[in-house]
C-alpha cells in the first residue's frame, strides 16, 4: 500500500523506502525470555532498502553488518546531502549501490543498563557482530564469541578457547576501537542513568507517566 501511495503521487523516482522494525525476543531461546540479550534472536532487525536508482538489479541479500545509527548517514549520502561530523554510524551507501563496503565489516550493539527481563538475569555488555562472528564483552572480560556460521543457534560459546585466541584478540581490538570512535567508556549502568537524570523503577526501567 506504502509503495501504491508513492506511485499514485508520482515521487516513484525519487523516493528511497526504508523498511525496519524493533528488534527481536528471545522467547524461550538460550533458555530466556524478553530483550536486551546478546544472541541473534534479540538483537538482529529486519532492514530492506528499495532504491529507485537500483531499479536495472536484481533484488539481493546484502551479507553486511549494518546497525541502526547507519541508517541515517546511508539514506543522506544516497540522497546526496552532506554528513554531519558529529554523526556516529557508518554510511553504507556504495554497498547499497553495489560498491565497495566500509572496511571495518562489524556492527556495534550494546546494553548500557538492563531493564525488565534482562534486568533479572543479565548484565551490561558491548559488543560486534561480523558476518561470522559475534564477540560480547561484560564489565567482567570477554564473555561470548560464536561462529555464527559453524554454530548459527549460538550454541557454544567459544571465549577462551586456545585454537580461536587469534580470533578473539582481533575482534576483542576492533571492538575497542568501535568503543574508542563513538566515546563510549563502557562504564556501569548506574553511572549512565546518573548522568542522565534517569529514575528508574525496580525493574530498572524507566517508568511511564500517565
Amino acid at each position: 500500500m506504502i509503495l501504491d501511495a508513492i506511485k499514485q503521487a508520482g515521487i516513484e523516482n525519487e523516493t528511497i523506502v526504508v523498511f525496519t522494525s524493533d528488534h527481536g525476543d528471545l522467547l524461550g531461546s538460550q533458555g530466556l525470555q524478553g530483550k536486551q540479550a546478546p544472541w541473534d534472536e534479540s538483537i538482529r532487525i529486519p532492514l530492506l532498502v528499495k532504491d529507485p536508482r537500483m531499479r536495472d538489479r536484481k533484488k539481493q541479500a546484502i551479507e553486511y553488518p549494518a546497525s541502526v545509527p547507519d541508517i541515517m548517514p546511508t539514506i543522506l549520502s544516497s540522497c546526496d546531502f552532506p554528513v554531519p561530523a558529529s554523526v556516529e554510524g557508518r554510511d553504507c551507501s556504495g554497498l547499497i549501490a553495489g560498491e565497495m563496503a566500509p572496511a571495518d565489516g562489524a556492527a556495534l550493539f550494546a546494553c548500557y543498563s538492563p531493564i525488565c527481563n534482562w534486568h533479572e538475569t543479565g548484565q551490561e555488555y558491548r559488543g560486534i557482530r561480523t558476518s561470522q562472528y559475534t564477540f560480547v564483552r561484560s564489565l567482567q572480560g570477554s564473555w561470548l564469541l560464536y561462529d555464527n556460521i559453524a554454530d548459527p543457534f549460538q550454541l557454544h560459546n567459544l571465549v577462551g578457547k586456545e585454537e580461536i585466541m587469534d580470533v578473539q584478540d582481533q575482534l576483542d581490538a576492533l571492538l575497542a576501537s568501535k568503543l574508542k570512535e563513538c566515546g563510549d567508556d563502557f562504564l556501569p549502568g548506574e553511572h549512565y542513568l546518573k548522568e542522565f537524570g534517569y529514575h528508574v523503577g525496580p525493574d530498572g526501567a524507566v517508568p511511564y507517566k500517565n
